[in-house]
């Protein structure tokens, strides 16, 4: 259930709670080391987003890094990050043997018919069905084992 909406403004967040008053919060209301310890937890957040939804230890790294490098260019949110393509381009990175951030760079900077094109070159095609194939069979790796089954139990 939401109870807040949380705006940001130009130097702090407000908080408006349901049925109650809005609650601003500036930064100028906290010390230096209080400020760090935000920017540290806003950082660690911020990053941990950045690879939640991968599927592979090389996609979240690449994903890391681009948030990471963004940040230190100063780029919050981009339209489109240097490691947008996901299993694509390290489907790309597999079968050319470039390095997977090299490869995210080329990827991105195409058009979309130009990606489109690339995902149907039949090398690049069959990695990326073989990283697809390895994720499913690590995922089917950490499911319990089959034992044995009382049927009549099971069927009770």
């Amino acid at each position: 259930m939401k109870v807040a909406n949380k705006v940001k403004f130009e130097n702090g967040v407000s908080f408006e709670f349901e049925g109650d008053e809005t609650y601003k919060v500036d930064l100028s209301e906290f010390s230096s080391e209080m400020l760090t310890q935000l920017a540290v937890h806003g950082l660690a957040q911020k990053l941990g987003d950045s690879y939640s939804n991968s599927e592979s230890v090389h996609e979240a790294v690449e994903k890391f890094y681009g948030v990471l490098n963004n940040l230190r260019e100063g780029v919050w949110n981009p339209g489109r990050s240097a490691t947008s393509g996901g299993i694509w381009v390290e489907a790309i990175a597999r079968a050319s043997g470039k390095p997977l951030a090299e490869c995210a760079e080329m990827y991105s900077a195409k058009s979309k018919e130009e990606q489109k094109a690339i995902r149907k070159n039949k090398s690049v095609d069959a990695a990326k069905r073989a990283i697809t194939i390895e994720r499913e069979q690590a995922k089917l790796a950490a499911l319990p084992q089959p034992e044995n089954v009382d049927v009549d139990e099971l069927f009770a």
